[in-house]
């Protein structure tokens, strides 16, 4: 898997996890649905700042969304 991939699959993973839709993640990141869309289906990659605006929203560590599972 590449590594776009691997951060959208945890991207989506760790989502779930705190029960938000993609919607509610967008809104909380102010970013658009569109762009979380593309996130988790790996076709684009987060920048540094908005992977650490979601680490923190989903109490994780940056490196959590490079690790493959």
């Amino acid at each position: 898997m590449n590594i776009k991939s691997v951060i959208g699959v945890n991207i989506r993973r760790f989502r779930h996890e705190m029960e938000w839709t993609q919607e509610k993640l967008a809104v909380r990141l102010r970013i658009t649905n569109d762009h979380i869309c593309r996130l988790e289906k790996g076709t684009e990659y987060p920048s540094i700042r908005l992977l650490e605006k979601m680490a923190k929203l989903m109490n994780r560590k940056i490196f959590e969304f490079f690790i493959e599972h």
